[in-house]
């Protein structure tokens, strides 16, 4: 992880100030090797911050380049694939094809902001 800027510092106790608490991820989540057929799951995600609660919901594109938020799809549309969705770790069955998705997790706070999780990949073993 990069050491944190010092204007990062500077920009956080002003919001906190404002009476906002920013979201923060603070470990970003890793792509995997896996077999097809097998169960994998993305891990390593952290968050701090946030007003209230964090809601997560794991997303994926059938595509390596997405280029817009419309190329995402929520994974709890596809349960036989996926599963823990809705955690900072997400679990899915590797089917055929899996290794041209990118899959990110949107995490939301009680206030609605939100951030984005790094784009993760599974590359086929």
């Amino acid at each position: 992880i990069d050491p944190v800027r010092p204007e990062v510092k500077v920009a956080i106790e002003q919001c906190k100030g404002a009476g906002v608490r920013p979201i923060m991820i603070t470990s970003q989540p890793q792509s995997v090797v896996a077999e097809k057929g097998t169960t994998f799951t993305f891990k390593g995600l952290n968050v701090t911050g946030g007003d209230g609660a964090l809601q997560y919901q794991w997303q994926y594109a059938y595509t390596t380049t997405p280029t817009s938020d419309s190329d995402f799809s929520n994974c709890f549309l596809a349960p036989a694939y996926f599963s823990n969705y809705d955690t900072n770790e997400l679990t899915v069955f590797y089917k055929t094809g899996c290794e041209k998705n990118t899959f990110r997790c949107k995490i939301t706070d009680e206030a609605g902001n939100v951030i984005y999780s790094d784009y993760v990949y599974v590359t086929k073993a």
